[in-house]
């Protein structure tokens, strides 16, 4: 490899036209073919085929389908200020006129009228459903705008109007500032790290144009294999954040090579040999945690982890290829040669070393300090609870949730969050013991009589619990119903309902989780061996990346479940904790983690091989590697603060997820944690047993 790499390195210095021209004609390509054939990109939706509540969806479809929830919905919801109002002739025509209105629209298959079964018992608020003929991720924005267009009917007349429902009503229009605010925050910190507005551009301008390429790629393929929205919004992240700070890490090598009196092309060549070489690694190293997503047979996940798996691939190409060629095309202006006055007084404030000396001469006190500071932020994480935000999660300007608070206030917490349950058997008497059976469980609101099928094999029952749907009680409810059916012989019981897909779809992320953390445990740890020669540089990785991951969840627990400091992030409520997000984060994270590992402890190695002993490799590997691990990190963690600006609940819990998770990982265990514990063990650092090094492949990242 590193032969490879530095004879490319020579070859793009001496063919810089060459290669920018073929970089430009293959983004140009790709923009061209994605242009032509239109993106198949569709909106997140849980749901995993195989589980109890899939099964009972079918059945519904089949036996009921008018409950079938398949199909995408909206409801409308109604509120006047006293019930006197609500029942004016005026606005009963109104509501009238609306339910007609809608009934005309393309794709939708029924309108239930507000009726007196729909009347809130304070007589205030009621509501109109509207179901489509067709799933929600297939409703159009424009078929949603029709419906805001009629619902203008009964806003005039006087009554709130609010809309929610599966369709995706209102549109997230934060999403491409959230690009823009994590460009700008990686500029300010490169502008710092190199002390040049052009060098800052560089790394920036190579990520986006990798973002755009592989944006292009997931857009053809999106004709072949399904990808969501939330799995473009991870490739947005993944692309810039990896795309950034590969650039950064051969740039900044590069500069350091010009400093050291070498040669532009031998200062490329080497830039390659040895920063480009920790890239390959450490991309490949993120590509492989991010595809071993798709072993966990969860079809959202798979999308996710092949979206920014490809992300991170073009990321790590463009780097490898178009940086090089920018550096040797604009020469001493981005090499740090000439002087910058303008910028004299930025450049005092990059970090030029002596941190190293601090970490290695309180060396157990800051491992100490390290561990204990990241085992107290992990507590909260003690009484996580899983879930699906849900509208209660969204800003009030939004109508979901401006409809959620009316809903919750007329009908009661669990009003959103009912559960239908599927009784199969053709006795009566059967199921008239069930629903008694069903009526005496906690958390109960209301319980619905039962409706047989056409068929009389199946009877419906609706349940409506005391809580909202990511409420761990609810949770509870719906396993306390299935259970029924094991005993007191009573027939088969289903439920079906989003509440309870968003129920087994948790239960079934929750399993994959601990053995997704032992893979990706093992084999970083297989990993840094084989790239080390080493059992405790490994040993100790692994163990800090576990802490870090503890502290991130312990982070997100605390904010968006307890509830603190929730405008300082923009959160608008409390909510469960996305159930994907501990896959997400960890698939992320271990490769980012695995970056700065490598990017730090080779040059450590590196150092060491070149005779320095262990305490003066880690003082000069920090000296070298610290600016340019800090400008990463914050570069990382500048692109996920751009998307908190996102309104979407679920974006904002990865982000919150990804930011922790590498400042923590990056400052307190890379910067602090793994320096202080080389240093602690010396020698031992670099022990290997003989009878397994020679079975160990042979790995050079120097």
């Amino acid at each position: 490899m590193q032969n490879l790499l530095a004879k490319l390195g020579r070859w793009i210095y001496r063919h810089t036209i060459i290669t920018l021209v073929i970089g430009v004609i293959t983004i140009g390509a790709a923009i061209g073919i994605g242009s032509h054939v239109g993106s198949n990109i569709h909106e997140l939706t849980f749901s995993i085929k195989g589980t109890p509540a899939q099964k009972a969806q079918d059945t519904l479809k089949k036996d009921f389908p008018a409950f079938n929830t398949d199909n995408g919905n909206i409801t409308i919801v109604l509120h006047a200020k006293n019930k006197a109002i609500l029942q004016q002739d005026k606005l009963q025509r109104a509501m009238q006129d609306l339910a007609k209105a809608i009934q005309t629209q393309p794709h939708v298959k029924t309108v239930v009228p507000a009726s007196a079964q729909t009347l809130s018992k304070d007589g205030k608020t009621t509501y109109i459903q509207v179901i489509y003929d067709q799933k929600a991720a297939k409703i159009s924005q424009k078929s949603v705008d029709q419906i805001r267009a009629v619902a203008k009917l009964t806003r005039n007349a006087g009554l709130q109007t609010e809309l929610t429902g599966s369709a995706t009503i209102t549109k997230d229009s934060a999403g491409s500032a959230a690009e823009g605010i994590g460009i700008l925050l990686a500029f300010l910190v490169l502008a710092v790290t190199f002390a040049s507005f052009l060098a800052a551009g560089l790394p920036i301008l190579v990520a986006v144009f990798g973002l755009l390429l592989s944006t292009m790629v997931v857009t053809i393929l999106s004709h072949f294999t399904p990808f969501s929205s939330v799995a473009q919004s991870l490739l947005s992240m993944m692309g810039l954040a990896v795309g950034i700070d590969y650039s950064l890490f051969i740039m900044s090598r590069y500069r350091q090579n010009i400093s050291a009196k070498m040669n532009r092309e031998d200062a490329l060549s080497h830039a390659l040999v040895t920063s480009g070489n920790a890239v390959v690694f450490a991309g490949l190293t993120v590509i492989v945690a991010l595809l071993s997503m798709m072993t966990l047979g969860i079809g959202f996940l798979s999308q996710m982890g092949l979206a920014a798996a490809i992300a991170v691939l073009v990321a790590m190409l463009m780097s490898l290829t178009v940086t090089p060629a920018i550096l040797a095309l604009l020469g001493s202006r981005v090499t740090g040669e000439k002087p910058n006055f303008l910028l004299h007084l930025i450049s005092r404030l990059r970090i030029k070393g002596g941190w190293g000396a601090l970490v290695t001469k309180g060396k157990i006190f800051w491992a100490i300090l390290s561990i204990a500071a990241l085992t107290i932020i992990a507590l909260p994480v003690m009484h996580i609870n899983f879930g699906i935000p849900d509208n209660g999660s969204q800003p009030t300007t939004h109508t979901e949730r401006r409809a959620y608070d009316l809903q919750k206030k007329a009908y009661g917490e669990g009003s959103q969050a009912k559960l239908i349950v599927l009784v199969h058997t053709k006795n009566a008497q059967k199921v008239q013991e069930t629903r008694t059976k069903i009526k005496q469980q906690a958390d109960i609101a209301e319980i619905s009589q039962s409706l047989p099928s056409e068929k009389l094999n199946d009877y419906l029952i609706s349940v409506t619990p005391k809580h909202e749907a990511t409420a761990a009680s609810t949770q509870q409810l719906v396993k306390a119903i299935r259970a029924l059916s094991e005993k007191n012989g009573l027939p088969e019981i289903t439920v079906a309902g989003q509440t309870a897909v968003n129920v087994d779809v948790t239960n079934m992320v929750s399993k994959a989780v601990p053995k997704f953390i032992a893979m990706i445990l093992i084999f970083a740890f297989v990993l840094l061996m084989v790239a080390f020669r080493s059992l405790l540089i490994p040993l100790v990785a692994v163990l800090g990346f576990g802490l870090s991951l503890a502290a991130v969840f312990g982070t997100v627990v605390w904010i968006m479940q307890d509830g603190h400091y929730m405008g300082l992030f923009g959160i608008a409520g409390r909510s469960a904790i996305l159930m994907f997000l501990p896959i997400l984060v960890i698939g992320v994270l271990f490769g980012l983690a695995m970056d700065y590992e490598v990017f730090f402890v080779s040059r450590v190695r590196e150092e060491y091989d070149r005779g320095a002993n262990n305490l003066e490799a880690v003082k000069l590997a920090m000296r070298e590697s610290v600016p340019a691990i800090i400008a990463a990190a914050l570069i990382m963690a500048g692109v996920f603060i751009g998307f908190m600006s996102t309104t979407d609940p679920i974006l904002k819990s990865i982000a919150l997820g990804l930011i922790s998770g590498i400042l923590y990982d990056a400052v307190i265990v890379r910067l602090i944690l793994v320096p202080a514990t080389i240093a602690l063990f010396g020698k031992a650092n670099w022990y290997l047993p003989k009878w397994l090094d020679k079975i160990l492949p042979k790995l050079n990242l120097d």
